[in-house]
């Protein structure tokens, strides 16, 4: 039992030495040796490859913090930039309307010559007869070719209604015959005169007269000028709801021009019809007055909004 004891020791005795250049030495002053020598040649060589890793993933982790820091500043920029672009975007738009008063200085005249006959070509033949005197008196008193118009020409049979034929039918009496004239760019101050001999001359269906002016297409201009200008002032007043001013403009388009607009009817058309077909040779010239045109233009403006 003695002798097992002292055999264990010894080898934990044993255990404690290793062999080393000189012999046998203690293990603990082995190992002590070996971190010297460990020591001393990372020494020599600088620092050791882990402490080489770990400055290095110092360094990344230091590299990755700045462009985290970069990618933050970007974003903050990015996310800014939007909001500028929307404030210039947004805009405020006006509709307005302009209006110019003109006295008109022009004249179109529409009159006809109406004639009846039991037979067609009797009643074609005095139709004919009249409106070729009516252009002759037109010409005569200075009114150019190129401003008279056949406007409408027409041949209609007449029936008695009241009077049915055996076949209980409407009974045929004639014929009538129409040609419309349209006598365009007369001077106001000169219509009446037109009026006055055309009638006597054969004309017996006055339709109408009509009024514009010479200067249209210049007024409209300045219609269109005015409507621009009182667009800005509303598209202001509604700026003014955001704080801002109504700035450069985005777009602006023209509304609808009702050409119509050129012209002014008058009532002397219903009144002269009358008087026409009553005493063609006692004809007055007929005082006209046309009063004042309205001439107006729509536009449509966008502008954006003046911080």
């Amino acid at each position: 039992m003695k002798k097992s004891r002292w055999t264990a020791a010894a080898v934990l005795g044993l255990a404690g030495l290793v062999l080393s250049g000189a012999g046998l030495v203690p293990a603990s002053e082995s190992q002590s040796a070996s971190e010297e020598q460990v020591v001393e040649e990372t020494g020599n060589s600088g620092l050791s490859a882990v402490s080489q890793d770990a400055i290095a993933d110092e360094g990344q982790a230091e590299e990755n913090a700045e462009s985290e820091t970069a990618s933050d500043s970007a974003t903050v920029q990015t996310a800014n930039k939007p909001e500028k672009d929307d404030e210039k975007s947004r805009t405020v738009s006006a509709t307005a309307t302009g209006v110019v008063m003109e006295v008109p200085d022009m004249a179109q005249i529409t009159f006809g010559v109406v004639t009846n006959g039991e037979e067609a070509d009797a009643a074609q033949s005095e139709n004919t007869e009249k409106v070729n005197q009516v252009i002759g008196t037109l010409k005569g008193m200075g009114v150019e070719e190129k401003s008279i118009q056949t406007s409408g020409y027409s041949i209609s049979p007449q029936y008695d209604y009241d009077n049915l034929d055996a076949n209980k039918q409407p009974k045929l009496t004639g014929y009538e015959v129409r040609t419309t004239l349209q006598v365009s760019d007369q001077k106001i101050a000169d219509a009446g005169k037109i009026l006055a001999e055309s009638v006597k001359a054969g004309v017996n269906d006055v339709e109408s007269v009509v009024y514009t002016c010479s200067t249209y297409d210049e007024k409209y201009e300045e219609a269109l000028q005015k409507a621009v200008e009182v667009a800005r002032k509303k598209a202001d007043v509604l700026a003014k709801a955001e704080g801002a001013s109504a700035g450069k403009v985005v777009s602006i388009s023209e509304g609808y021009q009702d050409l119509s607009a050129r012209y002014q009817s008058s009532d002397i058309g219903a009144a002269y019809k009358e008087t026409a077909a009553a005493a063609q040779d006692t004809i007055l010239d007929p005082a006209l007055s046309a009063g004042t045109l309205k001439i107006s233009a729509e536009v449509s403006v966008t502008y954006e909004l003046a911080y």
